[in-house]
């Protein structure tokens, strides 16, 4: 293949691509029913469906799946123990004059444990039995319960910060570290056994290793740790509140912020799955699939303020919208549609081919539709809907416009297979805009002479590669094109340019109009055209990249005098007054300056006689008192205000 250095460049403006692929983006589109990730994939969503819809005050505020498919619920106001298995609820326990049941954990030999609150109450449901028995009351608030391997348990409490333990057949918990913050509010298992605690006020994540060494690992900038989970690659998630971030911290034990979510302000709850976590958040309450890459999937908004929980078994959801209390499990749609955000082109374009790529198992559906408009936001002025595009590359039917929108329709299988859209992408060609243009110099009303540089700038939007042609006019109206060294040169250059032409035959891309150039100056020689006042005119076209909608600026610059004549000295006029030589000098334009000096001698500045050089008519005043007495004759040097000078040698009178 051609090496990439070696390549030319495409001299036709090319059309850009819109592509849906990765951003955060995509999470401000629409979702009905589906699910988008910042990696750029839809698929069918969820809908929620009310497990255990709460009486009177008696809320869910913790809840932990079963192997079985079962769920186990903790309740608020009374504190009660539930069980939602198959359509049914049973109170597995009600413990009197507790709120709430705060925890619910099951140990490594299958017994269900939960704590409830105020008095912090533990209690165990063993594997053959249906009644709790309570172990052990620690008077404080167990906000989350683990166990190491053989069985011993690990109770993470405020508000004094302690994390305690009981051992397989104690009564009574011991004190295993008292740390240095109000509360040990969050808690989770390693793969290697250990067990990770978060705090409150500052968050902080100790590693509590099977032997009770107590080590710090990690400390959240600012914000007070929330959540912990723990994915099967033995990643460690922390989800902080106050600003909902979750960070990672990697087995070897570095760590980075993997994604800050916004406009949420909370990190609630945090689910281990087998790569990455379930995220739920607080203000407002919504559930994200998080991977360890830092892709994130949206999953559920519960239009709550917060979500309390978030848990998975299999394929099944669950969690907690804290202003209703009730448990829902999100149960996949059979269908759902996705409208993208806006895309704005800046300029009308017009639409080419719609590509995308997808995982369609047997009998499931994809197609994408389109709309356009003219208005920022789609109202009754954008086109209709599309016809459904159900295969790759094909044109995309809708008129051209600024603005434009996708809808995304996904169905399933009989199966509940459901299929994933991986990438979208449309080509699309924004209208040619003009260059810009401004021309350095000459500036309107200079005057010149000889060969002038004519200097410019452009600009275009579209970075499109711009021509220039230079025009002059002597009244405004009828132009002629002027180019390198003038008119002669000019009919020459042409010759030789179609000459040319003939010889390479016909090129792909358009040429250029004979005289353009791609410079951005320019060499007029003045000398091939009459003195006299002219229009200049550059022309900037995007032609090159354009053929078929070429787009120009252009700027006149007047007016612009062209003087090439010399001034002149009349030597027959000058007059003798003591000791001062009065001569009259004369030009097209006006005459600048004026210089003299004895045969051989230094110049010196002359002045004239009204003390300003600025007229077609000057009288210069030359003292001879400042010339040597034996001098016979001197030398005049004058300028006109083109440049041009003239040396005459007059006799003293």
């Amino acid at each position: 293949p051609t090496p990439p250095s070696a390549r030319t460049q495409p001299l036709a403006r090319q059309p850009k691509t819109w592509v849906l692929e990765k951003g955060d983006d995509w999470l401000k589109g629409k979702l009905d029913g589906t699910i988008v990730s910042t990696d750029g994939t839809v698929t069918l969503g969820y809908h929620p469906q009310t497990l255990y819809d709460p009486q009177e005050t008696i809320g869910a505020f913790c809840l932990l799946p079963a192997e079985n498919g079962s769920l186990f619920v903790g309740t608020v106001g009374p504190a009660r123990l539930l069980k939602l298995e198959g359509g049914n609820k049973r109170v597995v326990a009600e413990i009197a004059d507790e709120a709430v049941v705060t925890a619910i954990a099951v140990a490594p030999d299958k017994s269900l444990w939960f704590a409830t609150a105020p008095s912090g109450l533990i209690f165990r449901i063993a594997p053959d039995s249906q009644k709790p028995k309570q172990i052990c009351k620690t008077n404080a608030t167990v906000w989350g319960i683990s166990f190491f391997n053989d069985g011993t348990a690990i109770l993470a409490t405020g508000p004094e910060g302690k994390v305690l333990t009981i051992a397989e057949g104690e009564k009574e918990p011991k004190l295993l570290v008292q740390l240095p913050e109000r509360h040990a509010l969050a808690i989770a298992k390693a793969p290697d056994g250990s067990v990770f605690v978060g705090t409150n006020p500052r968050g902080k994540v100790y590693r509590i290793s099977v032997n009770g060494k107590v080590e710090p690992i990690f400390e959240a900038p600012q914000n007070p740790v929330q959540a912990l989970a723990v994915d099967k690659k033995g990643n460690l998630y922390v989800g902080v509140s106050g600003s909902a971030i979750v960070y990672i911290v990697k087995p070897d034990g570095s760590w980075r912020e993997l994604r800050r979510f916004t406009p949420e302000r909370h990190i609630m709850a945090l689910w281990g799955l087998d790569d990455g976590i379930l995220v739920a958040t607080g203000s407002p309450g919504k559930i994200y699939r998080l991977t360890s890459d830092g892709i994130a999937s949206w999953i559920y908004d519960s239009e709550q303020t917060h979500l309390l929980t978030v848990a998975a078994n299999g394929d099944s959801l669950y969690a907690i919208p804290s202003g209703s209390g009730e448990v829902v499990a999100l149960c996949r749609n059979k269908e759902g549609v996705y409208q993208s955000p806006v895309l704005d082109t800046g300029q009308v374009a017009r639409w080419g081919v719609l590509r995308f790529i997808a995982d369609l198992p047997e009998g499931t559906q994809v197609y994408i539709q389109a709309r356009s408009g003219n208005t920022a936001n789609p109202d009754k002025t954008w086109s209709n809907w599309s016809p459904p595009i159900a295969f790759s590359d094909q044109n995309l039917l809708c008129p051209p416009a600024r603005y434009l929108q996708l809808r995304i329709s996904l169905k399933a299988n009989d199966s509940n297979q459901a299929p994933v859209l991986r990438r979208v992408s449309l080509v699309y060609l924004p209208k040619n805009q003009p260059p810009k243009l401004t021309v350095q110099e000459p500036l309107a009303g200079a005057i010149v002479s000889g060969k002038v540089t004519i200097r410019w700038r452009g600009e275009d939007p579209d970075r499109d590669r711009l021509s220039y042609e230079v025009f002059l006019s002597s009244d405004g109206k009828t132009w002629q094109q002027i180019r390198e060294g003038g008119v002669q040169q000019q009919k020459q250059q042409e010759g030789q340019e179609q000459k040319e032409e003939q010889q390479e035959g016909k090129r792909e891309e358009q040429r250029q109009p004979i005289g353009a150039t791609t410079a951005s100056s320019m060499v007029w020689d003045t000398t091939k055209f009459t003195d006299g006042k002219y229009w200049l005119k550059v022309v900037a076209s995007d032609r090159i990249a354009n053929p078929d909608d070429p787009q120009t600026a252009e700027q006149i610059i007047a007016p612009i005098t062209v003087d090439n004549t010399l001034p002149s000295v009349g030597t027959h006029a000058v007059k003798r007054e003591g000791d001062k030589l009065l001569v009259p000098v004369y030009d097209n334009t006006f005459v600048a300056s004026a210089e003299f000096r004895p045969e051989g001698g230094e110049w010196q500045a002359a002045i004239c006689q009204d003390g300003v050089f600025d007229q077609p008519y000057e009288l210069l005043v030359i003292d001879f008192s400042r010339l040597q007495k034996n001098v016979k004759a001197f030398e005049i040097r004058i300028r006109d205000a083109a440049g041009n000078e003239r040396v005459e040698k007059i006799a003293l009178p």
